[in-house]
């Protein structure tokens, strides 16, 4: 048996370490871009090969290369970690004959559009939305649901080029200075759904969850657009939501397009006390939620991901962490203008974890997602409220601190 990891994905968001390895005896190549080849090269040994590409999304050397090396190692697994890669891999395990998640699977996840009907035809609360094709869809569709309207690439990933217009001079505006980045099929237009926004988090085995857990986001996804701060808080047990997302959770996951083997990221509304479908990916939430994920209950999501896929059974024992009542986290959005100073340490205790992100003499503008951030951090407490305290007071202090000339 040998194995190809297709990851884009730098080591401080995938930390591929060689305990992932420890009872794998066959060949493992590990495509990753150049950049990155640092970062990872500590793995290499007799059986761990890696090999970097520069150009990573613009460069079909990379498939020509797997399709090369399959021919010598005859690779029975493709895995990746990152939502870039996704349709790719699923592409090449067609072509290569390699079970693992499908191209149907992979457009499932990645696509908004084709996710979101095939989810409403199966009797899952949505938005409304439309695919375009021309003007006259997003035209009809305003008509039809009155502003604020959301309209986002259908293969989006961390809000990124998320637009709300909320009246026609916005749609104008839209129009006139956005819309000539995209082409109209790229992009989906959904209502605006006014209420909070929660994200379940959680990896499945065979059709069987084997961990999901509820979180809420303080601000919500698309508030770094006036600069506030991306950050969540696990739900409590015995918050009423607790119960209610995972059983939503689990008869969502029973409707989705099969893959044997994935972790997911699902985000949901509630408003009005319905859930609202979001959107869903095959991969790790951003920010530090698998970091508090594996302190609540043990595991790391990607590297369970791996051995499941490899092995059929998870690398560690899941173990709930009762000496961890909460866990939040937080990525701090930049201010416009040249960082002079940065935190080096942070005072609080309840602090897990802390990432500077940015360094010294950086020029920063406004964020550009939800995941842009100078620094991230994982928090601990005594409760879902404790944990939200303490996030937001670490990032108004953080901030204080953070001068830019």
């Amino acid at each position: 048996m040998s194995i190809l990891i297709y990851n884009s994905s730098k080591y401080e968001y995938t930390p591929i370490t060689n305990d992932w390895f420890k009872d794998v005896q066959d060949t493992i190549v590990l495509f990753t871009p150049e950049k990155n080849y640092d970062s990872y090269k500590h793995l290499e040994s007799n059986n761990i090969h890696i090999i970097t590409f520069k150009n990573w999304r613009e460069n079909w050397e990379i498939e020509f290369k797997a399709i090369e090396l399959h021919s010598i190692y005859k690779f029975t697994k493709i895995i990746t970690f990152r939502e870039n890669d996704i349709i790719r891999s699923a592409y090449l395990r067609e072509l290569l004959n390699i079970p693992g998640q499908s191209i149907e699977s992979a457009q499932f996840f990645r696509d908004k559009f084709i996710m979101k009907s095939h989810l409403k035809r199966n009797d899952i609360l949505t938005p409304h939305f439309s695919n375009i094709k021309s003007f006259s869809d997003i035209y009809l569709f305003i008509k039809k649901n009155n502003y604020p309207v959301i309209i986002k690439p259908r293969l989006g990933a961390g809000s990124v080029n998320t637009f709300v217009i909320k009246n026609e001079e916005e749609l104008f505006y839209f129009f006139r200075n956005e819309l000539r980045t995209f082409n109209l099929n790229e992009l989906i237009i959904e209502e605006f759904i006014e209420g909070d926004v929660y994200h379940i988090d959680g990896i499945v085995n065979k059709g069987r969850p084997l961990i999901i857990s509820p979180s809420k986001y303080i601000n919500n996804c698309l508030q770094f657009k006036n600069g506030s701060s991306t950050c969540s808080v696990m739900l409590d047990e015995s918050n009423k939501l607790y119960s209610q997302l995972i059983e939503y959770t689990e008869n969502l996951l029973s409707k989705i397009v099969k893959t044997d083997v994935y972790i997911f990221h699902l985000e949901v509304f509630i408003s009005n006390s319905e859930i609202i479908f979001c959107e869903i990916a095959s991969r790790a939430g951003g920010g530090e939620i698998e970091f508090c994920i594996s302190k609540k209950y043990g595991i790391y999501l990607n590297k369970e991901l791996f051995s499941l896929a490899v092995s059929g059974k998870l690398n560690s024992s899941i173990k709930y962490n009762d000496n961890i009542k909460s866990m939040g986290w937080l990525l701090s959005s930049p201010k416009s203008g040249l960082l002079k100073t940065i935190p080096e340490s942070i005072p609080f205790k309840f602090i897990e974890k802390y990432n500077s992100m940015s360094q010294v003499g950086t020029t920063f503008n406004i964020a550009k997602s939800s995941v842009h951030a100078i620094a991230s951090f994982a928090c601990s407490g005594n409760s879902e409220a404790d944990v939200t305290d303490n996030i937001l007071k670490l990032d108004h202090w953080f901030k204080s601190r953070c001068i830019y000339n």
